[in-house]
């Protein structure tokens, strides 16, 4: 739209009115203002469904605990992306009204498209500052988090089992379950819940907490993360959510994290 915006001004400096290139330019301008909106509408749509099978691929895609990549949940973008395709059927009825009966009522529609693109800026770069405080305190982990396994007073299950979570990391992984460890264990559910129970004395829910639990408390005692959000200390020890985070941790050390850290760094 601006490079013809130029050209349709240029062409009045140089030449007449009448002349063919300007005439040429007026029939294009006036056609765009006549239709520029369900342009405007079909790339806006086109864009949205190329942006959802993005976020479907990266969804889909298998994580791994990786150094740098920190993978995020998307349902709020999925979630703004339906209210504002709504919204921009709100707008082509409005648009199509407009060309019919030359009635425009689209002022609150484009209000409300205007809003969303705004939620979207403001979460997503709040969700950028999560990302980033998960990723420096993904790297300190690498560097600062020494593990021992102590095979001689477990079964092979248990040992496995904790290779599995510990040296992979899987219990920072919030979609790790009973059910997919038992299939890399070649187990099935019910006995790999048995052997938790009776050699470890706990739950499997609860081990896997506690793992997570020890973690965020070494993340929550350490200065360097000392202004970092509760969200993404959670989000990086393992949980999905600020609320299981702070229910966990208070199951386990009867205090909510940020009691514990003012307790603890004070």
């Amino acid at each position: 739209m601006i490079p013809i915006t130029l050209l349709f001004k240029l062409g009045y400096l140089l030449w007449e009115s009448q002349h063919p290139f300007n005439k040429f330019m007026y029939a294009i301008v006036d056609f765009i203002d006549a239709y520029g909106d369900f342009l405007s509408i079909f790339l806006t749509i086109f864009v949205l469904v190329l942006l959802w099978r993005a976020i479907d691929t990266y969804q889909n895609t298998p994580e791994k605990h990786d150094r740098i990549i920190v993978k995020t949940k998307l349902l709020w973008l999925k979630a703004l992306f339906v209210i504002l395709f709504i919204f921009i059927l709100l707008w082509f009825y409005a648009t199509l009204r407009a060309a019919i009966i030359q009635e425009y009522p689209a002022y609150l529609l484009l209000i409300g498209i205007s809003i969303c693109i705004y939620v979207m800026g403001y979460v997503g770069t709040r969700k950028i500052g999560i990302q980033e405080e998960r990723k420096k305190i993904r790297q300190f982990d690498f560097a600062n988090r020494p593990y021992s396994i102590s095979e001689a007073t477990k079964s092979k299950h248990i040992v496995a089992l904790e290779k599995i979570l510990i040296d992979e990391k899987k219990f920072l992984d919030p979609s790790t379950t009973l059910e997919t460890l038992a299939t890399d264990l070649d187990l099935s559910k019910s006995h790999l819940s048995r052997i938790i129970n009776a050699e470890l004395k706990t739950t499997f829910s609860d081990y896997i907490n506690l793992l997570r639990v020890n973690e965020a408390k070494k993340y929550l005692l350490e200065h360097e993360f000392s202004n970092y959000t509760l969200l993404a200390i959670g989000l990086e020890a393992g949980f999905n959510s600020k609320t299981t985070f702070n229910s966990a941790f208070k199951k386990f050390t009867g205090m909510t994290p940020s009691e514990f850290k003012k307790l603890y760094r004070t």
